[in-house]
């Protein structure tokens, strides 16, 4: 028997939330997941999709479906020379290449408690800025820190 009180899978509310931002409205969620930190933490943020129009710009933050149908929040960090998009989580070091039709819905505001956060706010895109632009440094950290913690490990 369905527990009717078990929360629905963001697999399925992409139809909904596909249906909704089509009309110019926008759908409300808390995210799970780590690969957005330090931007959106989980059990503490709120986000808020909106209809996602392109054209995209490097910073955007966009739901998307996997080829496998895995929905997934991530940043567009670049673009392929054939058009496509370049995602990648602020907490990670890998990227992901989508095609546009695979973009569910966009954030432009999200909330921090009862703190608005509006994406294309000046203090939220310099952010953005230092975030892409501090990937590279970043990566190279972490990667140190982890060898440092493995080697006292030992």
């Amino acid at each position: 028997m369905e527990n009717k009180n078990e929360p629905l899978s963001l697999t399925a509310l992409i139809p909904i939330i596909r249906e909704l931002t089509a009309k110019g409205e926008e759908f409300e969620l808390k995210p799970h997941g780590r690969s957005m930190l330090p931007t959106i933490k989980e059990g503490r943020d709120t986000v808020l999709f909106c209809r996602a129009e392109p054209p995209y710009t490097r910073g955007d933050l966009l739901l998307f479906c996997r080829d496998d149908g895995t929905p997934v929040l991530h940043r567009l960090v670049d673009f392929t020379p054939e058009g496509k998009l370049v995602m990648r989580g602020d907490a990670q070091f890998f990227i992901e290449t989508i095609d546009e039709s695979q973009v569910v819905a966009a954030v432009k505001r999200y909330f921090r408690g009862k703190r608005e956060i509006r994406t294309d706010a000046p203090s939220t895109r310099r952010r953005t800025r230092w975030l892409l632009a501090t990937y590279p440094i970043r990566v190279r950290w972490f990667s140190l820190k982890n060898k440092v913690k493995r080697v006292f490990k030992r």
